[in-house]
């Protein structure tokens, strides 16, 4: 996700240059990313139910272009800086073990989730609407067959694009929702997600990313959220 292009390296900057690049990189990346997520909200809902190919085309399109997306905002902050982007991947390595960089890397790899933080949403929908929500979201889901990342992916949007025809609550303000009631104690809370993790198969999910890229950090149902803490 960082670094020059085709693995080259250049050589590394000091780490506050590194930290400071990389907090602009992910402010830009938040904002075109949840661009992106209306436009592709808009555009999908009106395959849903009606299209399943195009519908499915339309979730993997802003999938496959988040990758291009950070790369680019990284390449456009650097420049701004006046930084070879070759050098980030090896001013990662040089500092990989300061607590800084560290938190930074995280919060990197927490955007798609992160990106629905704060969002607004009506405030009627309170915890039990949220409970509410979150059964029908989960049999929702249980209706597919969940075999891999992107039979998961898709059905999750799938649940979430089923709220938004109800409530009108779309994947962001449920994002948003979700991450508000993320930490609560409630017992029927924390066994509504934990069976939501058991229909979107975050086993199978979370042990796939292992092996490929680091997954990302989500919260809930909604910008492809999992509960999974």
């Amino acid at each position: 996700m960082m670094g020059g292009a085709g693995g080259a390296q250049g050589p590394p900057i000091p780490k506050t240059q590194l930290v400071r690049i990389l907090s602009k990189a992910r402010k830009l990346i938040l904002r075109r990313m949840l661009e992106a997520k209306r436009a592709n909200i808009e555009e999908r809902i009106q395959f849903y139910k009606n299209d399943a190919d195009k519908y499915k085309e339309c979730i993997m399109k802003f999938a496959m272009g988040q990758p291009a997306m950070i790369q680019g905002a990284l390449v456009e902050v650097c420049q701004e800086q006046n930084v070879n982007v070759a050098s980030i991947g090896s001013s990662i390595q040089q500092h990989m073990f300061d607590p800084e960089v560290q938190n930074m890397i995280s919060l990197m790899q927490t955007i798609t989730g992160d990106m629905c933080e704060g969002q607004p949403f009506p405030e009627e929908f309170d915890k039990e609407r949220f409970k509410e929500i979150l059964r029908i979201q989960t049999a929702e889901v249980a209706k597919y067959t969940i075999t891999d990342q992107i039979s998961s992916m898709v059905a999750q949007t799938a649940s979430a694009d089923e709220i938004y025809q109800l409530y009108g609550l779309n994947e962001i303000q449920l994002g948003a929702l979700a991450i508000k009631y993320e930490s609560d104690p409630d017992t029927e809370l924390r066994e509504l997600k934990e069976r939501w993790n058991e229909v979107t198969r975050m086993d199978l999910i979370l042990n796939q990313a292992q092996r490929q890229v680091p997954q990302q950090h989500q919260h809930g149902p909604g910008c492809q959220h999992n509960h999974s803490h």
